[in-house]
């Protein structure tokens, strides 16, 4: 009898987990239907717009203007070292604001855990074009507010996943560092970091894919690097350069993921 009342209890709630996950769907499945309704898409728009893109690379972009591409030089080298240091200090930065805004290891749950939660959450909440836009305003135009940009911007995403990582870790060995009178820092140090390192070291490679590809749009906004002559190319309507332009990003994007992937092995 007792055999049979578990083995119905369990089925019971099989039952109930699935009809729960079924009810998710059906949930998501009617908001997207209703959101597709609600902007009303003129879906019937996308043969021409997409033909005419098509008519745009083909016969606007290339061939691209390769005599351009030596005067890209500097803006590109600026760039690279605007995204090179943007994650740099978001590193340096995200690591303490990961140790803080983790709920098991924060050295003050009060204070330093509530303000470096929130800190993470405004930088992943605006976008870096806006950013960009704000800072702009407050620094001038060039690499500064740029350098500024993406720091915040690996801050946003890199201290959430730091975090997150920090929390999931097992707390046998923090348990037994801090029985032994180990203080907050050697627990994490010592307790903490050595469960995390391997995924640590691939967030920071991955945040300086997103940082990099993200410094490429914010000469656009003024922001320094390569996307003022973008930005000035497309309103001068000389697509080939444009065409120049993407070529060179598209190449820098390949071998950075390259690179990274490698590294990424070496390392973990």
């Amino acid at each position: 009898m007792a055999e049979s009342a578990i083995i119905d209890a369990m089925g019971r709630e099989r039952s109930r987990e699935r009809l729960i996950r079924y009810a998710v769907y059906l949930g998501l499945a009617s908001l997207a239907v209703y959101g597709y309704f609600h902007l009303n898409l003129p879906l019937g728009r996308l043969p021409d717009g997409l033909r005419e893109m098509g008519r745009m690379v083909a016969f606007r972009m290339f061939p691209p203007d390769l005599a351009y591409a030596p005067s890209l030089v500097e803006p590109f080298l600026e760039t690279f070292a605007m995204a090179f240091v943007g994650t740099i200090f978001g590193i340096a930065l995200s690591v303490p604001l990961a140790w803080m805004a983790s709920s098991n290891m924060t050295p003050s749950r009060r204070i330093a855990y509530p303000l470096a939660r929130g800190f993470v959450i405004v930088t992943r909440s605006v976008h870096e074009v806006i950013w960009a836009l704000i800072l702009v305003a407050l620094f001038g135009f060039g690499p500064l507010a740029g350098m500024i940009v993406l720091t915040l911007h690996f801050i946003g995403f890199g201290g959430k996943l730091l975090a997150e990582n920090v929390e999931a870790a097992d707390m046998r060995p923090v348990e037994a560092i801090r029985a032994a009178g180990g203080s907050r820092l050697k627990q994490m140090v010592l307790g903490v970091y050595p469960q995390v390192r391997p995924v640590w070291v691939g967030i920071f490679i991955y945040g300086w894919d997103i940082v990099l590809r993200a410094s490429f749009i914010l000469g656009m906004v003024g922001a320094g690097g390569v996307g003022a002559q973008l930005r000035g190319s497309i309103e001068g309507l000389r697509y080939h350069r444009v065409g120049t332009i993407l070529i060179i990003i598209f190449i820098i994007v390949a071998v950075g993921e390259v690179l990274s992937m490698r590294l990424r092995k070496r390392i973990t």
